[in-house]
């Protein structure tokens, strides 16, 4: 008798494949309501904007600002004195390579003694 085969089946294993199907319905189920919470939870679109985590303008507007800004600065460079200019105001100091050399010399040698 114990070596022919099973001629019953348990109903346990049944139950298992129910618990386990019923299991996976609840856990979907228990998904979808986290899911639901989570995103009842979201901030508004203001919100993110106020935190500066969202942007206000459209990509468009930021090229223009951004072209506002390259415009002013070529302006106020373009108005910007020339070192020759600063020179001759005797405000930029002329000098050559060897008063350059002797000067940070000179440097050396007072910071050395310190």
């Amino acid at each position: 008798v114990h070596g022919g085969p099973i001629l019953y089946t348990d109903d346990d294993e049944d139950d298992d494949e129910n618990a386990s199907s019923e299991s996976s319905l609840a856990s979907k189920i228990h998904r979808r309501d986290t899911l639901a919470i989570k995103l009842g939870n979201r901030p508004s679109k203001k919100e993110l904007e106020d935190k500066n985590i969202l942007q206000r303008t459209s990509e468009e507007e930021r090229q223009e600002l951004r072209h506002q800004i390259g415009t002013k600065l070529v302006r106020r460079l373009s108005q910007r004195p020339t070192s020759e200019e600063l020179e001759q105001r005797n405000i930029l100091k002329q000098k050559n390579e060897e008063e350059e050399q002797e000067a940070k010399r000179e440097l050396k040698r007072s910071l050395s003694r310190k």
